[in-house]
Formats: C-alpha cells, structure tokens, sequence
C-alpha cells in the first residue's frame, strides 16, 4: 500500500493546483502555497489548505512555480526564491524529506543551481535526509486537472534512488507509464525536449502549409494522410536514435525535391533547409 505523504505544494497556479488535486484525490495530504494572498484566500475558501508561508514539516516539497522566458533563456527569479524559502523551512529537519522541481527548468538546474540555493539556505551542506529530485510534468493547460489524474507518463530523475523511487511511489497510483533516471538532468532534459519536439512538429506544418497555399490545395487534408502513412509518425521509435544521418533513397532526394518546389514558388522553407544541414554536416552510418 502506498505511504500517505504530506505535501507541500510551492505555487498553486495551473502546474501546482492540478498537481495537487491529484495527490489529494489519491489520498496525501496537501498544502498549498502561494506568495499571492488571494490565491491563498480563494483556496481556503474552497476548502483547501493554502498559505502564503512555507510549512516546515512536510514530507515532499514540489516547486511549481513560473520560469517564464528571458527571451534566451529561463527568469529563475521565483523558483530561486520559492528553494531558499524551502532551504529555511527545513533548517533543523531531521526527517527524511524530498524537494522536488515540478516547473519547468534547463537541463542541470538541479545540480548547478538549485543544490547551491538550498545549501546556502540551510547554511549547511544539504544533509543526507534531504534529496532534491525532478519529477517534470506533461500537463496541457486546457486539461491539466484531468491530466496529472490520469497521466500518460511520469517521469523521476534524482541521484538519491531512495527518494525517486518515494516519489516515483506516490504517484503510482494515478496510472500511466512510469520512467524513472538516476539523476535530475535526465528528467529535466525530457521535458524541454518534450515541449522542443511538439514545436519542432507545429513549424513543419506551418511550413508545409505556406507550400500547399499558392497550389490552392488544403493542407490538412494532407497532413491527415500523413499522419497515417508516414512511420515517423505512427512507429514511436522511428528516427528517434540520435547521431545518425538519414540516408536511402528516398529521404535525401525528396527533401532536395521539395526544396526545389519551394525555391520554384519563391517561398522559404527554412526548416526543411535546416533538415538538410543537420544531416549533411553528421558522419557515421545511416539511419
């Protein structure tokens, strides 16, 4: 049988709500924190527990608040504060306790950035009953209460395999795949390629899309068909081992085909341009 953990949920906007209704239903106890007062007001009016002030007694401590782009990359500004919060909470704790990065951070962030701040914090090497773990989250903002209730995937990366199989553990119950890595850069890594890949789809489309407008044919129409015939999109693991340049004879003749269509059309396709460099300037075998 699972352990009921207590909670503490850092950021009760969109990711931390829906990630905490979640837990809740499946029985932990859950916290909500959240620097803004209204939240705080509005939760505890739906009968919540909600705060404006970290508790420092909870088992796990998910940090689930904005990292908003800077434009070049991630503003740290509230995650860094919400760990040294969380560092001062939990100054004299001797339970064993996880903090856990549920927002969404740059590959090494736990190591490199949030270890220090927590360190500093403490004022002390972080103690052998404090692991930090990532644990990412797939949600969609449309659907996100739905989603983390029933996840498709969960993933868990953390050094400590005591503290990733803890929270790996606690959400278990909520079904899905489970994957978990032996340390937080994997975790961190498959979401923002997660969200990279599904960007990377929507700009081939669009790109496709300015090719299928001046023929006057429709472009859903197409991608509709693709879907179901191409095997990069029905075959999960097609394509999908890196360091390998696509080869054959069908693959390097039609991209340069279609980018003599779109030459011919005046029309810029910078990303099937990028495909074709990608894979020129790669050695080794084909794939």
């Amino acid at each position: 049988m699972t352990k009921t953990e207590s909670v503490a949920i850092v950021g009760a906007g969109v990711v931390g709500f829906a990630t905490g209704t979640a837990l809740a239903k499946i029985g932990h106890h859950v916290t909500y924190v959240d620097a803004n007062p209204d939240r705080v007001t509005d939760l505890t009016s739906r009968g919540f527990r909600a705060s404006t002030l970290i508790p420092g007694d909870h088992d796990i401590y998910f940090l689930s608040v904005p990292t908003p782009s800077t434009g070049s990359s991630y503003d740290y500004s509230v995650i860094e504060q919400a760990a040294r919060s969380v560092g001062v909470a939990l100054r004299g704790q001797v339970d064993e306790v996880v903090i856990v990065v549920r927002s969404t951070v740059a590959p090494c962030f736990s190591d490199q950035l949030l270890r220090g701040w927590v360190q500093e914090s403490l004022g002390r090497e972080i103690p052998d009953n404090i692991s930090l773990v990532s644990a990412p989250e797939f949600l969609r903002q449309d659907s996100a209460e739905a989603d983390a209730a029933q996840p498709w995937i969960t993933v868990v990366g953390g050094h400590s395999d005591a503290a990733v199989a803890r929270v790996a553990e606690m959400f278990a119950p909520l079904g899905g795949e489970l994957k978990v890595f032996g340390d937080p850069t994997s975790a961190e890594m498959v979401k923002v390629v997660h969200n990279c890949f599904n960007a990377t789809k929507i700009s081939f489309w669009n790109e496709i899309a300015s090719l299928c407008s001046p023929l006057g044919i429709d472009q859903l129409a197409i991608a509709e068909v693709v879907a179901k015939s191409a095997e990069a999109s029905f075959n999960p693991n097609y394509g999908i081992r890196g360091g390998y340049p696509f080869g054959g004879a069908c693959l390097p003749k039609d991209l340069d085909g279609l980018l003599g269509f779109a030459q011919q059309l005046n029309i810029d396709a910078p990303l099937l341009a990028a495909v074709k460099e990608v894979n020129r300037s790669l050695g080794g075998g084909l794939q």
